[in-house]
């Protein structure tokens, strides 16, 4: 078994021009167990605009088709990333076509991961969808996830899906975004259409279709899916009892624990009128509900951002605006605050040892509690400096300005400070022993000593 990585790039540079272009390239050239992988990237304006058809790889090899992370959509309907780079796109004509813009036919494990797919519907074609699988031999699996997949003149077509089963593999469908599947008065348009086999339908984002998630045949295991502003029915079809954890603007969504008649769109989600579901805040607060544990499968979301417990219903995790939390529990130091702080910012430690020197301008009250020692004064004091000293203090003498206490209550000289002390009690104590002295002299004249 070996791995296979090519480089898909509409803008050169790469081992395709086009998702097609690999698949006609790759498909033969492998054995059975190998893994072919389509690394799609976006480096300039121009977009992937033919459609693709997965059929006739040598059995037994997995083809996989993934969005490079630089190029990968941010879980909204956007050209570019936040980064400025080119969201990778299969922009494709539909016109009388029923594959749609990806058409799987017959290829055991494939797997399709972090697509931005644009189907374009110019005729009215029927059957036709962003994402079409048909394989009829069981024993494999299809996995599509992580896609945002919008359609554009629906109203052109006749019937039209956003993914379309008809398959007798197991199906594994998670993280994705569907929307604008929807023509007037319609019967066959739908965000994903389930036909024989079984489907795993996990935490998807479905608006504005005539159908959101249909049941044909087979069965259809639906948790943790958001499905908005369907005009015929959010959920159609009995679904597998297992089914739970689910929410629709109407009174379909199945399960034990589910949310109905959600239709505040607005107040759900960041844009949906230009294709941004993010959440305004957890699911728990929008809907009262939260989705199932189903970290054993996935552990982000459409975006790429880690699920946290409890999973939020739908697509796209709900993040809470602000800066990163950073938590620090470690022995050391914090490092040195520089710039110009505009804002409140406390410093937690608990540690032994001596804190250094302040130096510069002191603006803030610093207090700190540690053992050990403080590090001894230098410079000219500005402030009163009491020291508490054991035996007789000198008698003053000359002209006092200023009441200067000394008082000490600590082993040991203060650092340097003893030099000051010094130099203002010597020439003190050298002057009052002087007046002494002459004093003693005077006395002893007049009384004849």
């Amino acid at each position: 078994m070996a791995t296979y990585t090519k480089t898909i790039d509409p803008n050169g540079g790469s081992n395709y021009a086009s998702l097609n272009a690999w698949e006609a390239g790759e498909q033969s050239l492998y054995s059975s167990g190998d893994i072919a992988i389509a690394d799609c990237k976006r480096t300039g304006a121009t977009k992937d605009t033919t459609a693709v058809t997965v059929a006739g790889w040598t059995a037994g090899v997995i083809p996989k088709i993934i969005v490079n992370a630089a190029h990968r959509h941010e879980g909204k309907w956007a050209d570019q990333r936040g980064d400025g780079n080119y969201v990778y796109t299969l922009a494709t004509d539909i016109g009388t076509s029923t594959s749609g813009s990806l058409y799987i036919n017959n290829v055991l494990n494939v797997s399709v991961d972090g697509l931005r797919i644009a189907p374009n519907y110019t005729a009215a074609v029927s059957d036709s969808a962003g994402i079409r699988v048909d394989v009829y031999s069981a024993g494999g699996n299809t996995d599509i996830s992580n896609c945002v997949i919008r359609a554009f003149n629906a109203a052109t077509a006749a019937h039209i899906q956003g993914i379309r089963f008809q398959s007798s593999v197991v199906a594994r469908v998670w993280n994705n975004v569907i929307y604008d599947f929807y023509k007037s008065g319609s019967a066959y348009t739908k965000g994903l259409n389930c036909r024989t086999g079984t489907h795993y339908v996990y935490n998807n984002t479905i608006y504005n279709c005539n159908y959101g998630v249909f049941r044909e045949s087979g069965t259809v295991i639906a948790k943790n899916n958001g499905v908005f502003s369907c005009a015929t029915a959010c959920f159609s079809g009995s679904m597998d009892a297992a089914s739970d954890y689910n929410i629709s603007s109407d009174a379909t969504a199945p399960g034990t624990n589910k949310a109905t008649g959600k239709t505040a769109y607005t107040d759900y989600f960041v844009d949906p009128a230009n294709g941004d579901f993010h959440l305004k805040n957890t699911s728990l607060a929008l809907f009262g509900l939260s989705g199932a544990d189903l970290s054993g499968t996935f552990t982000t979301d459409a975006a790429g951002v880690t699920r946290t417990l409890p999973f939020d219903i739908g697509a796209l995790q709900y993040v809470a605006a602000g800066g990163t939390t950073y938590d620090q529990s470690v022995l050391g130091s914090f490092p040195a605050p520089s710039g110009n702080i505009s804002s409140i910012v406390a410093f937690s430690q608990s540690t032994t040892g001596d804190f250094p020197a302040p130096s510069g301008s002191i603006v803030k009250l610093i207090g700190k509690a540690v053992s050990g020692s403080s590090p001894a004064p230098s410079g000219v004091p500005s402030k009163l400096i009491t020291v508490t000293r054991t035996g007789t203090m000198p008698a003053p003498s000359g002209s006092l300005q200023e009441a200067v206490t000394f008082r000490q209550a600590v082993t040991g000289i203060m650092g340097s400070i003893s030099a000051v002390i010094s130099t203002v009690l010597n020439p003190i104590i050298e002057a009052s022993t002087n007046k002494i002295k002459i004093i003693g002299s005077a006395f002893r004249r007049i009384i004849g000593g």
